[in-house]
């Protein structure tokens, strides 16, 4: 993602994967559907990260389930969300996701 940012401000970043495979990691993430986030509340989706909220503030707030939810339909790849509120891509596994986010 912090690539993808470069390359549209015009630079032009260079990205090392260790593993054989881009994205591998993603891949087998979303071998069980692909939980993207979680849709709730601000304070909530905070206090999921326990002791670490605070020092992660920053993060959370500019990217947060919105901001993925966002990130992930402007590669068109349509969302559900779940009766827990967990946040799926339809085609419930990574694949397609990765390939639209390579191709960007």
């Amino acid at each position: 993602m912090a690539a993808g940012t470069l390359a549209e401000a015009g630079f032009a970043p260079v990205v090392a994967e260790r593993m054989p495979s881009v994205g591998r990691k993603l891949l087998m993430a979303g071998k069980s559907g692909l939980n993207l986030t979680k849709e709730e509340p601000a304070p909530a989706f905070r206090a999921a990260y326990g002791g670490a909220a605070a020092e992660l503030a920053t993060a959370l707030d500019g990217f947060g389930p919105a901001a993925v939810m966002s990130w992930a339909e402007g590669l068109e790849q349509p969302l559900f969300t779940g009766s827990t509120g967990r946040v799926f891509p339809e085609a419930m596994k990574a694949s397609p996701l990765l390939r639209a986010w390579l191709a960007r």
